[in-house]
């Protein structure tokens, strides 16, 4: 928008609305955190039948990886201390210092996640949205959404009166 905070605004592609606001700010902390996590760099994205596959696959191998550290943390721990620590003597688990926390709280986590969300929730899913995708933080990509958004309407106008 040519403003102190770069803000950028995302137009929905059916009603020409508002749908996002961003700043130069936020879109900073989201390559700290959602973009990566999402797998959402535009460039991976325009290839829309190559990312589905990539995130599909990335989740199975992320959801197996999840299920065998959780099968490998509670065959190595042992409620009857029958594991021996040179420093601290018997224990529930072989480890010490870092590993030990790196295995108590992933056994917790691992197994909270994979209950309450895997098979409580029973959300291990994807969606692909249909429709375009631009930016509109410029005066000229704002026309070019506004023009995609006229468009889009006209078609769908034409298409319910036919």
């Amino acid at each position: 928008m040519n403003d102190p905070a770069s803000t950028e605004v995302y137009l929905s592609s059916r009603t020409g609305e508002v749908i996002l606001e961003t700043t130069r700010s936020s879109r900073l902390l989201a390559w700290a955190g959602a973009i990566p996590h999402w797998i959402y760099l535009r460039a991976i994205r325009v290839f829309a039948e190559e990312w589905r596959l990539g995130v599909i696959t990335i989740s199975f191998i992320g959801a197996f990886m999840s299920v065998l550290g959780i099968v490998v943390g509670t065959w190595r721990y042992s409620p009857s201390r029958k594991n021996r620590n040179r420093e601290l003597g018997p224990q529930p688990t072989p480890y010490s210092g870092a590993k030990k926390l790196h295995h108590y709280t992933g056994l917790a986590f691992g197994l909270l996640t994979f209950t309450f969300t895997y098979i409580r929730e029973g959300t291990m899913s994807f969606a692909h949205l249909d429709g375009w995708w631009t930016d509109a933080g410029t005066f000229e990509s704002l026309l070019r959404a506004g023009n995609l958004v006229a468009e889009t309407v006209q078609r769908q106008s034409g298409a319910q009166s036919a």
